[in-house]
């Protein structure tokens, strides 16, 4: 299919989607959302609430996407993690967390760059003291 017949209806998805949501404060509605990266439909939404099923995002999106077309579903939580729920050609689903940007893993890169930043004025310094004796 031709990408903006599939970006309609992604977005006829969401509309439906926004109108059978939830609404406690309208985040629920203001998160669901797509984008369309290589071929492949990305939906978004938040998940919170007790209901666990905020809207009906997946259903809809399993009764009108189109047979042989590439989408997952990416869940958000209130702490910012996120997890991704994808389909197999076989049909089965999967469920995995994503780490989006350095709020996990921030401090493990720091100190490794720290380590690095280290290492380099070591070897400066070595190099410095060297030039500094053939003088």
């Amino acid at each position: 299919m031709i990408i903006e017949e599939v970006s309609a209806i992604a977005q006829q998805i969401v509309d439906i989607s926004k109108a059978t949501a939830r609404v406690e404060q309208g985040t629920l509605k203001r998160s669901i959302s797509y984008t369309i990266k290589r071929d492949e439909v990305i939906f978004r939404e938040m998940d919170y609430g007790q209901y666990g099923n905020n809207s009906d995002l997946i259903e809809n999106a399993k009764k009108l996407m189109p047979n042989g077309s590439k989408y997952k579903f990416e869940f958000i939580d209130s702490e910012g993690n996120v997890s991704e729920i994808t389909k197999t050609r076989t049909g089965r689903t999967s469920k995995r967390n994503i780490l989006k940007g350095l709020k996990s893993s921030g401090k493990v890169s720091t100190d490794n760059a720290m380590a690095l930043i280290n290492k380099i004025r070591k070897a400066n310094e070595k190099k410095d003291r060297k030039t500094d004796n053939k003088r």
